[in-house]
């Protein structure tokens, strides 16, 4: 294989992470500016004297407590949202290292680099670990139904 091959695909993936970064920083964005839009138009409100409008039930910490969602259950949905995501790019990762240095052709100048490509089962592991504790940290109530989401 023509070592342009492994330039592709690196190329590849660090595109698609980038994307990835992207989307992240964009909705942090998005979600910060609502949060200033509130705040301003609730400062306005006080200044004048005005009842505050209501929240959006979706903002509204008191109403997923209402709802019976307690805080230590929504970290826990946030972890283990994290560890699906970070899971699943440390297995693409480690995947796409090993695929990358089994593609180097053996030429004198890169005797024994084919070896290096098992260092990619560290990241694949490590993934598959993550993927277990999203798979084992389902809440109770989960547990029952074999689908998970």
């Amino acid at each position: 294989m023509d070592p342009i091959w492994t330039v592709v695909v690196l190329a590849l993936l660090a595109a698609w992470a980038a994307l990835g970064v992207l989307n992240l920083h964009l909705r942090q964005r998005h979600r910060l500016r609502l949060r200033e839009i509130i705040h301003r138009e609730r400062m306005a409100a006080l200044e004048k004297s005005v009842p505050l409008p209501e929240l959006d039930p979706a903002l509204d910490d008191a109403f997923l407590e209402s709802m019976g969602v307690s805080p230590a259950d929504r970290a826990l949905q946030k972890a283990r949202i994290g560890a699906l995501a970070a899971g699943l790019v440390l297995i693409l990762g480690g995947i796409g290292f090993v695929i990358a240095f089994l593609l180097i052709p053996e030429t004198p100048q890169t005797l024994g680099m084919r070896e290096e490509a098992s260092l990619g089962l560290i990241p694949f592991f490590l993934g598959l670990a993550l993927l277990l504790f999203h798979r084992l940290s389902r809440p109770a109530a989960d547990r029952d139904h074999p689908v998970d989401t």
